[in-house]
């Protein structure tokens, strides 16, 4: 099964932390080829982790995967709800937002 997993972090980003929570998330869902990109936002980072394992996951594994590695508790509580709520596209992180005036209010840099 290939999985993606997108974190949005505000703030200072602990990579020391991601890694050792990435570590443990070894242990239990046995994943190869771990692919990472890191994106630099306004607010702090978007964080997109590829991986392939054995396990079945469904989304609301995806979510709580995300809240683990440390994504924006409010992101993931939405998404949580998308899912509850039968949403097909709800995992969704921005390259950047836009206000309702048509301005770039935040992008990955």
């Amino acid at each position: 099964m290939k999985v993606e997993l997108k974190i949005d972090i505000d703030g200072k980003l602990n990579e020391k932390e991601i890694v050792k929570r990435l570590f443990l998330l070894q242990k239990f869902l046995q994943f190869k080829g771990i692919g990472i990109d890191k994106k630099k936002t306004k607010h702090g980072w978007h964080l997109r982790f590829g991986f392939t394992t054995e396990r079945e996951l469904d989304d609301r594994d995806i979510v709580f995967l995300q809240l683990f590695l440390g994504s924006d508790r409010n992101r993931e509580m939405f998404n949580w709800l998308r899912v509850k709520s039968g949403c097909t596209k709800w995992n969704v992180l921005f390259k950047e937002k836009i206000d309702a005036k048509g301005k770039v209010i935040s992008k990955e840099q």
